[in-house]
Parts: C-alpha cells; sequence; structure tokens
C-alpha cells in the first residue's frame, strides 16, 4: 500500500508564520507524499483571503474558534492520508524531515506516533542549535545537516509526545478515537492522546535523528487568552479524567539534570507519576537500572510498562527490595506531600547504599514570594500542578532549617544543596520586598540567601554511625598531631615555629610527628597512624606555614558542628574533572597564600563569590594541609609517590560516608610555599592510577 501523510495545520491568526510553514513544506516534501489540511479557526488576519488563493490545500474555516482539539479532528475527520501529521504553524520543516519521521513510525507495527526533536519544546524534546532563530538560510542548513544522520538508534521511546509535531497512524487513530475537545482551547490534549496511544498497546518515540524549526507558542496569543489559567484549568480536566496531576513527577528538571547514573547502578523513584523522568533516564544510561513506585494507578500501569514500577504508597507500604540496593532514591517534591516525612526516610534508608544519595527537591516557604503572599490578606492554597510551597496537596511547608533536622532525625547528613532562585534577577539584586524584609532588626544578613531560594534540591548520605572502630580505639580526644614528610629540615624548621605559636585550647595537647625518609606521602602518613593516639591530625607539607593563630579552636567548632564532617582544607572544588587534575575545575572553594608556580607568594581566593554558609562541602582539596578527626588509612597500595594522594583520601572519606569540606574563610589560615621544595616527578603514573581507581566520581562534562 502507497503512504500518504495528511499534514493538518491548525490557524488562527499569526499569518506570516503559517506562510513560512507552508513554504517549508512545499520545498521539503514530495508533492505525492503528501496533502495539506489547514483548519482556521477565526481568524481576522487576512488569513482565509489567503487560503482561499491557494489551490494545494483544503481548507475548513470556522466562524468560530473550535480549539485545538476540535479543529485537528475536523482535518482528521476530512484526511485521505495512511498517517495523520498534526502540525504547529509556527514550525519550519527542513529537508529529510518526514522520511525519517517515517521510517521510525513503520519501523515496527507496536509504534503509534512518533515525533522529531526541535529548538523550542519541553518534554525533553529540544535541542541545542548553533543558528539565529528567524534566519530561514541558517535553519535549513542545520536542519538539513541534522536529518542526514539517520540513525535509528536515536530513536527513544516517551510517555509524552508534544503536539507541534506528532505523526500518527491512522490505524492507530480509529483505535483509540479522536482528540479530546474537553482540553479547550489548548494544553493537555497531547498527554491525554499520548496516555490514550499507551493503553490501547501502542509505543511513542522520540526522534533524535529528525529535527524541524519550532518558533514556539505564538498560537496562545495574550490579548484573548491568559495561557496560565487555561493551562490551570485544563489541568483540572486532566486530573478529573485520569486521576493524575501531572505526568511528569515534577515539572522541574533541575533533580534530573546534573545525575551521572554509572553503569550497573540502581535508582528508586518514589513518585514516579507515569515515568516519564524514568523513561529519560533509562534513555541516557542504557546499563543501569531504574524502579519506581507511585501511589496513582493509573500512572503506575503506564510507568510499569517500560520500567519496574510498584503501585503504593509510601507512607503505609513495605518496600520489597532488598536492603542496602539503591545507588539513588529519588523523592522529587514528595516530601511536603507525605503525612510522615521523618517516618518516610527511615523507611527508605535501609535501602540505600552506604555511599549512596538520598536526592530530594523541595519548595522553600522562606522564598520572600512565599512570605509576601502569607502576609498579604487574602492568601490560599495554589494549583497543584506547579508544585509551589503553598500548592492544595502539601500537607506542611519546609525551610533550609527544616529540611537539615529532618535529615539528621532520619539519621542522614546533607552532602550537597542547590538553592536555586525563582529568576536570574534574584541572583544579582535584591527586590523591594527583599529590602523590606532584610530592615527587620532581628532577620540576619545571612539569611538573605534564604529570601532568595525558590527550591532546594539536596542530596543526602548516611550518617557514619560506627566508624572505623578499630582504629578509633585508644585514641585520645584531647590530642592533636601535626604529622609532615620531611626531607628538608631547614623548610620544615619554619613549619614548627609557625606551630609553636598557635594557641593551644585549655586541656589539650599538641604533639609534632616528623616522619623522614618515607617512600610515599601516603606511606608516611600511615606511618604517622601507627606512631600516635591523637584524635585529631594536622598533615600539612613541610613548606606550610599557619598563620591563623587560632586554627585549632577554629577546626574543632567546625568537628564539633557537625560530626560527619571528616576532613578540614582550606582550598577545593566542587567536582573533579575528568582529568583528575583538581585546580583545573570550573568552580572551587577557599583561601590560601601560595605560589603555586614559584616565584613571590600571592593570595588566591578559589571563589567568585562567598559562600553563605559556615563550609562548603567539596569532593577534593589541596593536599597541602587536611585536618582530620577520623582515620582512615591512606591508599599506599595505590601511590607509591607524591601526587593524587590526597585527592584520593578525600574520596576514600566521601565513600565512607563522611563530610569534605572547606570553611568560609575570612582571612587565610596558611601558606604555602611550594615554589622551595622538588619531590620525584610520578605524576603522570599516579593520575592514570587515580582515573581507573575513581572514575564514578569524575565530572565528565
Amino acid at each position: 500500500m502507497e503512504l500518504m501523510t495528511s499534514i493538518i495545520i491548525l490557524t488562527h491568526n499569526n499569518l506570516d508564520y503559517t506562510k513560512l510553514c507552508i513554504k517549508s513544506i512545499r520545498e521539503y516534501t514530495k508533492p505525492e507524499l503528501f496533502e495539506i489540511i489547514i483548519v482556521d479557526n477565526a481568524s481576522n488576519d487576512g488569513t482565509v483571503e489567503w487560503l482561499k488563493r491557494q489551490n494545494d490545500i483544503k481548507y475548513i474555516l470556522n466562524v468560530e474558534n473550535k480549539g485545538f482539539a476540535g479543529g485537528c479532528n475536523q482535518g482528521i475527520i476530512i484526511a485521505a492520508g495512511t498517517e495523520i501529521l498534526l502540525l504547529n504553524n509556527d514550525t519550519i520543516v527542513v529537508p529529510g524531515w518526514l522520511k525519517n519521521l517515517k521510517r521510525a513510525l513503520y519501523s515496527s507495527s507496536k509504534i503509534g506516533a512518533v515525533g522529531p526533536v526541535t529548538n523550542n519544546s519541553s518534554n525533553w524534546q529540544s535541542i541545542a542549535v548553533d543558528y539565529k532563530a528567524y534566519n530561514w538560510n541558517d535553519i535549513i542548513e542545520f536542519g538539513k545537516k541534522y536529518n542526514s544522520i539517520n540513525d535509528s538508534k536515536g530513536w527513544q521511546k516517551k510517555i509524552k509526545l508534544v503536539g507541534f509535531c506528532m505523526l500518527i497512524k491512522t490505524d492507530a487513530i480509529k483505535k483509540v478515537g479522536l482528540l479530546d475537545e474537553r482540553f479547550f482551547p489548548g494544553n493537555f490534549e497531547d498527554d491525554d492522546y499520548s496516555l490514550r496511544l499507551i493503553q490501547t498497546g501502542y509505543d511513542l518515540l522520540q526522534c533524535n535523528d529528525t529535527f524541524i524549526h519550532h518558533f514556539g507558542s505564538v498560537s496562545f496569543s495574550v490579548h484573548e487568552t491568559n495561557f496560565c489559567d487555561v493551562l490551570i484549568e485544563n489541568q483540572q480536566r486532566f486530573f478529573d479524567k485520569w486521576h493524575i496531576v501531572s505526568i511528569y513527577p515534577t515539572l522541574q528538571s533541575d533533580i534530573y539534570n546534573k545525575l551521572k547514573v554509572a553503569d550497573n547502578e540502581s535508582l528508586l523513584e518514589i513518585g514516579c507519576s507515569c515515568g516519564v523522568w524514568l523513561m529519560e533516564l533509562a534513555a541516557k544510561y542504557s546499563n543501569a537500572k531504574f524502579y519506581g513506585i507511585e501511589k496513582s494507578p493509573i500512572a503506575a500501569a503506564v510507568a510499569g510498562k517500560y520500567v519496574p514500577v510498584i503501585c503504593g504508597d509510601i507512607d503505609t507500604m513495605e518496600l520489597p527490595y532488598s536492603k542496602q540496593f539503591f545507588d539513588y532514591i529519588i523523592l522529587p517534591d514528595l516530601l511536603p506531600c507525605v503525612k510522615e516525612p521523618l517516618t518516610v526516610l527511615r523507611k527508605i534508608k535501609p535501602f540505600l547504599k552506604n555511599t549512596g544519595e538520598i536526592i530530594i527537591s523541595c519548595r522553600n516557604i522562606m522564598h520572600y514570594d512565599n512570605l509576601k503572599k502569607i502576609l498579604s490578606d487574602g492568601w490560599s492554597y495554589e494549583n497543584d500542578l506547579f508544585g509551589g510551597a503553598l500548592a492544595h496537596n502539601h500537607l506542611r511547608f519546609f525551610s533550609y532549617k527544616t529540611l537539615e533536622k529532618l535529615s539528621i532525625d532520619a539519621g542522614l547528613s546533607i552532602k550537597e544543596c542547590q538553592a536555586l532562585t525563582k529568576t536570574s534577577d534574584d541572583i544579582e539584586q535584591d527586590n523591594s520586598i527583599i529590602g523590606q524584609l532584610m530592615s527587620i532588626p532581628f532577620i540576619s544578613e545571612k539569611k538573605k540567601w534564604e529570601l532568595k531560594t525558590d527550591r532546594y534540591v539536596i542530596h543526602l548520605q548516611k550518617q557514619a554511625e560506627n566508624i572505623n572502630p578499630e582504629i578509633e580505639k585508644g585514641t585520645n580526644p584531647k590530642k592533636i598531631c601535626f604529622i609532615t614528610c620531611v626531607n628538608n629540615d631547614m623548610v620544615y624548621d619554619t613549619c614548627v615555629k609557625c606551630i609553636h605559636d598557635l594557641r593551644i585550647p585549655v586541656g589539650y595537647s599538641v604533639e609534632i610527628l616528623a616522619i623522614k625518609d618515607a617512600v610515599s606521602m601516603a606511606q608516611g602518613y600511615n606511618q604517622a597512624l601507627k606512631k600516635t593516639n591523637a584524635k585529631y591530625k594536622i598533615y600539612l607539607h613541610q613548606d606550610v606555614r599557619i598563620i591563623n593563630k587560632k586554627i585549632i579552636f577554629d577546626i574543632l567548632h567546625l568537628f564539633r558542628m557537625n560530626k560527619k564532617i571528616g576532613m578540614i582544607g582550606t582550598a577545593g572544588v566542587y567536582k573533579i574533572p575528568s582529568k583528575g587534575v583538581w585546580w583545573e575545575a570550573k568552580a572551587g572553594v577557599g583561601l590560601i597564600i601560595h605560589n603555586p608556580n614559584g616565584g613571590s607568594l600571592f593570595e588566591q581566593r578559589f571563589e567568585e563569590a562567598r559562600i553563605q554558609a559556615p563550609y562548603a562541602e567539596l569532593n577534593a582539596i589541596d593536599g597541602n594541609i587536611m585536618m582530620t578527626q577520623y582515620d582512615l588509612p591512606w591508599r599506599q597500595d595505590l601511590f607509591s609517590g607524591w601526587h593524587f594522594y590526597d585527592t584520593s583520601q578525600c574520596l576514600e572519606f566521601i565513600k565512607k560516608g563522611y563530610k569534605v569540606v572547606v570553611p568560609d574563610l575570612d582571612i587565610p589560615w596558611n601558606i604555602h610555599d611550594c615554589g622551595l621544595t622538588k619531590l620525584a616527578n610520578d605524576y603522570e603514573s599516579a593520575r592514570k592510577i587515580f582515573l581507573r581507581e575513581y572514575a564514578n566520581f569524575l565530572d565528565t562534562e
């Protein structure tokens, strides 16, 4: 049977966009392969007159707006094609577009509909482009090159296809039925139809090898329709029909964007809805394992077609998984909605590996916009769709302080916290509301960042309940040992003089331990572990001079602040670059006086702006000074020289569930005169060993 595509386009004014769309179809689609049907929803800008002059277009002229679903149904009814293409009039198609889409659509009898990627779309259907939005030639050239890939490996199963361009088999439409016209004038009809196709037994494909241009949302005129009102009204209709708030567990992708799941790792998403984000992660990390829990039976059934999903209420259900099974457990915007958040965290904790993470996202009740609503007259709870702090389905509010306390009570600690603003303007400047709130006497300057934070994404890890008892046993909790590998007595003498000048807390003693003739830094430090019974140890290079005379007081304060802090440094980075060299990272924290390339000493601050917290949790610190309250053996089995032992030790602490931190420093704590001493060059061999051993901790972006 010869295939023909019926291209159905709705119009409501915006004639210039329609002309561009039709021009692109005529130029980049073979005439015998398609028919164009335009359904006009009461345009008054000359669209009707223009349509009447076209000889190759079927058209229906409505005297009133039938909405997207109603207009599409009119077109479908008169269509003669073997497949129906629903296409927005604010698109430009490019060479190879329809051929690629049809190749995917007919690759299997199970495929019901397919859609391309574009420059402007939700649902992870957009890609980065390198052209200007209104340059025809650049759009066509980009699309021509992109669509020549012809790679079926780029076909990706989806829970939803966005309706800007959706190619559907006519046979599938006959089984599923027409679009649901209750979703007037538009929005949620594509969510609805996607679910109906899946329920009927069809799969949906996103064609990552096919591109068209999409200007985006020109159909909704701000003068005629309040977009947000329509969205909320149709969301309620969607909920009434499906008993699902949204096919997404959260509309915010920030909880997933930075997530990297290694081969054979396991991830559980609690409150996964229809499994949209699980499907995206599974496509990106094909060798990892993904699981879900969802309260809604319909949503769980949809997600369960593609990933193992259990239908259940996390508040009351028993978890059927093995203990310490998951590397990641994600709760997207879920904690405010459960009856007992503490009970839930305690329930899921045993199923997390000791090195795993629980990742939660949560709106901040302390955001200035929420405070404004609460303080004003007549505030009320909001629609659930946008997941705001004041949403109907939220049983409680959270601030950073309450989230931190909740974590501690559950036996968890915060490994990483992203404080996300609602608008970029909030980062750069204070609006009048923040200014007024900050003028209240009892609100400290440190609260400003919290007033600007709209949403938190927090990574939690298990607290270390039993910290190497065989090593810690017999240690002196009132003793600090300064440990140095020494091969230059003159340089080391200056280091020791600075130690003698330090202030020592009452009741504490100090030990100074020099390790000479060490064959490697790790071997020397392990030797020191056997020689001292001090609980607190400060490992420092012989060319380090401590200039903060109350450093002992400062580190004891930090260690007492959080027992999960295992190691403190004065400079470090959030992420270790893919080459393994910590100081090449994009973002760092700390303050130090040094001369890393020799020459004159200079003061360097590693962060662009001061951290708004007592300390920053990092993945690596500079080994010139490393201060610990727990003992872990140094990896002399890996590092037989003088490089990468320090970054390795940071990751060993993190693997055990401890925090590696750099405090917020007003002034430098130490000088590192690193140009003075030269050590044997085992750098490259050590780097290769480090990359092999710690590949999962590297930032590959």
